[in-house]
C-alpha cells in the first residue's frame, strides 16, 4: 500500500479520503503528521465492504508505525506493504487498537523498506526499488520540479500515488505555492542540480511573481519588496542612473561600472545567486533566483537593507540592459561584495569608479560553461546527477521573448485559487544527526523571539536586529555555558547555519551602535518598584536597575546631566533615581561584545526568574545543557531530546515551545521529546 511518511510519522489515507487529494489540489503537498495510502486492500469475506474499510481506518490511524532513524521532517514513499502476519488484524469487535505482535511486525517491515529506500535528489532510482525518501518538502518540491521539467512525473511510480488523477503542471505550481517557506532551498537544490536554471525559463512570469510574493511575505522581506516595487515604478525610456543616496543601515560599496566588471553587451550578476545572470530568462525570473538562491545561501544577508539596495540596482541594471541601454552606456549599480572564503564568486580586480581606487571582488562574466549543461563525466554519481537536453516540460507554458508568459495555459485565476490563503498573515538515504551535549541551546531561540529581538511566523514582517539569529544563538550560549561550548560538536553546526567558517568569531559584522535603551516592555517581569541607580563619568550617562542589569547607557552630550537624565526616563516606568557608582559596559574588542556585555546581565535576571533560579550565573547551564540529537535539512532543524532528563522548570517557563517558522532562521525548528 504505498504512502507517504512527513514529519517521521505514519498515518493512513486509503480511497474514501481520495476526494481531498483531487478536489483540493492544495493538498498535493505532503502534510504534517499525516500518512496517505493511495490503495489498501482487505480480505475479509461476508462483511459489509464500507464497515470493513472504516474499521481497517481507524485500527491504522491509531497504530504507532513510526520507523527509527529518520528525521522528522522525512517523507517516505512506500510502493508496497504486505500484512506481516495476515489475520492478525481484528476486523470485528471493539479494540481500540491493532494488536502489538501486529503492530511491531509491521513497523519492522517498514524499517526494512526504509533502510533500502532509494533517495531521489542522489541519482537515479532502481527500477526495483520499494520506497523512496525525501528528506524534507524542499527536496521533496525539487524533485517534482527536476522531473517535471523532463516530463517524467507520469512514469515516476511515487509521483503516481502521490498525484493521482492531478495534472503534473497543476500539482507543482500548487505545491511550490503552498510552501513558500521552502522555495528558497528548493531552488538551491536545483542548482545543485544544474537545473535551477531551466526551471525558471520554463515558469510564466505570472507564475514567478507568485512565487515572490509569497516568499517575500513568509520571509518577511519587507525591504526586497520595497526595492522591487520601486523597479517596476523605474522607466526604461533612456540611460539610467542611480540614486547617490546612500541607504540607512547599508554598508558603503565601491561602484563599479557593468560594462568594466562583465564585458560589453553581458548582464550583471548578483554575488550570492550569479545563476540569475544566464541567458533567457525574464526580470521576474531573474529576481526569483536573486531572491530564493540568496535566501538558501546566506538567510541574515537577504535581510540586510544591503542586500535590497543591491537587489534594486542589479535588477534595474538587468532592465536596461535587456533594453538595450546597457552596452554601450557606463551604467553603475551595487554588487555585492563576498564574504572571505566565498566560492560563490571568482576574482577580478577592478578600480571603482566612485571614492579612492581599491581592490573589490565582485563575479566574473559566466563562461559558456556555466551556460551549458555540465560535461559528462566518467564518475557514475557525476553521469547520474547531470540531466539530459530539457525539453518542453508539460502543465506550465514558457514564456517566449518578446510575449512573457503568452504560450501555455493561462495559469492566473489558478494562482489566485491558492494563492490567497497562502500570502494572508494570519496563517544517502539517511540523514545523520549532530550529537550534542548542549541541545537546550537552541531554547535560546524563543528567548530571542519572546524578547522582540527577531520576529517569528506570527510577526514576519518584523525585521528585528542585524544579527544573524544562529550566530545569536552562538554568542549569548558561549556567555552562558562558557568555552565548554566551543569544543561541543553544535559549535561547527551553528557557524554552518551562520553561512561562516568555524573559526570565524561569530557576529564580527554586527554594529548595534553605541547606545543602549532597555526596551520598556522588558520590564514587564520586573513590576515591584525598586529604586534605579544613576551615574555619569563626564561623557556617558547609565542607569541601572535594582536587579543589576544596564537600563540605559548613552553619550550625554550637550546640556544639564538632570534635564537629559528626566528626557531619557520618560520612557519608562516612575521610579525612584538615586546617584551612585554604574559600572562602564565598555568591552575591548568587536562592537557585539558591548552589546552582550550590556544584554546579558538582564537575559541572566530574566531566565533566573523565569526558571525560578535563586542564582542568576547557574541558569546557563539548567538552560542548556541537554543531551540532544539535531536534523538538519534544507529548510528544517529538528532537536530530539529525552524527555526523563527534561527539567520542569524549562517547561512551565515555556521556553522549550516549538518556534515553529522563524523568518530569521530560514527554517522551521521544532524540538521533540523522546
Amino acid at each position: 500500500m504505498p504512502g507517504t511518511l512527513p514529519q517521521g510519522g505514519l498515518a493512513f489515507l486509503s480511497d474514501f479520503y481520495g476526494a481531498a487529494m483531487t478536489g483540493d489540489c492544495m493538498s498535493v503537498l505532503p502534510r504534517s503528521g499525516a500518512v496517505v495510502v493511495s490503495r489498501l486492500r482487505v480480505v475479509s469475506p461476508g462483511d459489509d465492504a464500507l464497515a470493513v474499510q472504516l474499521r481497517v481506518s481507524n485500527l491504522l490511524g491509531a497504530s504507532w508505525l513510526e520507523p527509527s532513524g529518520l528525521p522528522p521532517s522525512a517523507i517516505v514513499v512506500i510502493r508496497k506493504l504486505v500484512d506481516p502476519l495476515p489475520g492478525r488484524l481484528p476486523l470485528r469487535g471493539l479494540a481500540g487498537r491493532p494488536p502489538l505482535v501486529w503492530e511491531q511486525a509491521v513497523s519492522a517491515a517498514i524499517d526494512r523498506l526504509v533502510r533500502r529506500a532509494a533517495r531521489p535528489a542522489l541519482g537515479a532510482v532502481p527500477a526495483d526499488a520499494q520506497a523512496v525518501i525525501f528528506v524534507d518538502i524542499s527536496e521533496w518540491l525539487a524533485c517534482l520540479a527536476a522531473d517535471w521539467l523532463k516530463g517524467l512525473v507520469a512514469s515516476r511510480w511515487w509521483w503516481r500515488d502521490l498525484l493521482r488523477r492531478v495534472d503534473p503542471g497543476r500539482a507543482l505550481l500548487s505545491a511550490w505555492l503552498a510552501a513558500p517557506e521552502s522555495v528558497p532551498a528548493a531552488l538551491r537544490h536545483l542548482a545543485d542540480r544544474r537545473q535551477v536554471v531551466d526551471f525558471a525559463r520554463a515558469l510564466t512570469d505570472d507564475f514567478a511573481r507568485a512565487l515572490i510574493d509569497a516568499v517575500v511575505l513568509r520571509f518577511g522581506l519587507s525591504r526586497v519588496r520595497e526595492a522591487l516595487d520601486r523597479v517596476e515604478e523605474t522607466p526604461s525610456d533612456g540611460p539610467h542612473r542611480e540614486s547617490e543616496t546612500q541607504v540607512e543601515g547599508s554598508p558603503a560599496r565601491p561602484r563599479i561600472s557593468s560594462q568594466a566588471a562583465y564585458g560589453p553587451g553581458s548582464p550583471p550578476r548578483l554575488a550570492r545567486a550569479p545563476e540569475g545572470a544566464s541567458a533567457g530568462l525574464g526580470l521576474p525570473a531573474r529576481a526569483l533566483l536573486g531572491i530564493g538562491l540568496t535566501l538558501a545561501r546566506a538567510t541574515a544577508e537577504a535581510r540586510t537593507p544591503s542586500f535590497a539596495h543591491a537587489l534594486h540596482r542589479w535588477l534595474a541594471a538587468i532592465s536596461h540592459h535587456e533594453t538595450g541601454y546597457a552596452a554601450g552606456v557606463d551604467h553603475e549599480f551595487i554588487a555585492e561584495e563576498p564574504r572571505p572564503g566565498s566560492t560563490m564568486t571568482s576574482g577580478v580586480d577592478v578600480k571603482a569608479g566612485d571614492g579612492p581606487s581599491e581592490s573589490f571582488t565582485a563575479d566574473a562574466e559566466p563562461s559558456a560553461a556555466d551556460a551549458a549543461p555540465p560535461a559528462a563525466s566518467d564518475s557514475p554519481a557525476a553521469a547520474a546527477s547531470v540531466p539530459p537536453p530539457v525539453s518542453e516540460p508539460e502543465g506550465l507554458g514558457r514564456a517566449e521573448d518578446g510575449d512573457p508568459g503568452s504560450s501555455g495555459p493561462d495559469i492566473r485565476p489558478l494562482i489566485e485559487e491558492v494563492r490567497a490563503p497562502i500570502l494572508s498573515e494570519d496563517d544517502g538515504p539517511m540523514v545523520v544527526p549532530v550529537v550534542t551535549e548542549f541541545g537546550g541551546l537552541f531554547f535560546l531561540i524563543n528567548l530571542a523571539v519572546f524578547l522582540g529581538l527577531y520576529g517569528d511566523f506570527s510577526t514576519p514582517a518584523e525585521p528585528g536586529i542585524a544579527l544573524d539569529l544562529w550566530d545569536f544563538v552562538a554568542l549569548v550560549g558561549l556567555r552562558l555555558v562558557g568555552e565548554p561550548l566551543r569544543v561541543d560538536p553544535v559549535w561547527p553546526l551553528l557557524a554552518r547555519l551562520a553561512v561562516r567558517d568555524e573559526w570565524e568569531p561569530p557576529g564580527q559584522d554586527f554594529d548595534p551602535g553605541n547606545e543602549w535603551r532597555l526596551p520598556p516592555e522588558w520590564l514587564a517581569a520586573f513590576p515591584k518598584p525598586s529604586d534605579w541607580v544613576w551615574d555619569y563619568n563626564g561623557d556617558r550617562l547609565r542607569v541601572r536597575h535594582a536587579e543589576g542589569f544596564l537600563v540605559l547607557d548613552v553619550p550625554l552630550g550637550a546640556g544639564a546631566v538632570e534635564c537629559r537624565l528626566e528626557e531619557e526616563m520618560r520612557a519608562y516606568p516612575a521610579v525612584q533615581l538615586r546617584p551612585g557608582h554604574v559600572p562602564s559596559a565598555e568591552a575591548e574588542g568587536p562592537p557585539v561584545e558591548r552589546w552582550l556585555d550590556r544584554l546579558l546581565p538582564y537575559v541572566r535576571t530574566r531566565l533566573a526568574r523565569a526558571l525560578g533560579a535563586s542564582e542568576t550565573e547557574s541558569v546557563g547551564w539548567t538552560l542548556c545543557q541537554a543531551r540532544a540529537r539535531i536534523f538538519v535539512t534544507a529548510d528544517r532543524l529538528d532537536v530530539m531530546l529525552p524527555l526523563q532528563e527534561h527539567p520542569i522548570a524549562i517547561r512551565l517557563a515555556g521556553l522549550d515551545r516549538d518556534p515553529g517558522w522563524v523568518p530569521a532562521a530560514g527554517r522551521f525548528v521544532a524540538f521533540h521529546f523522546e
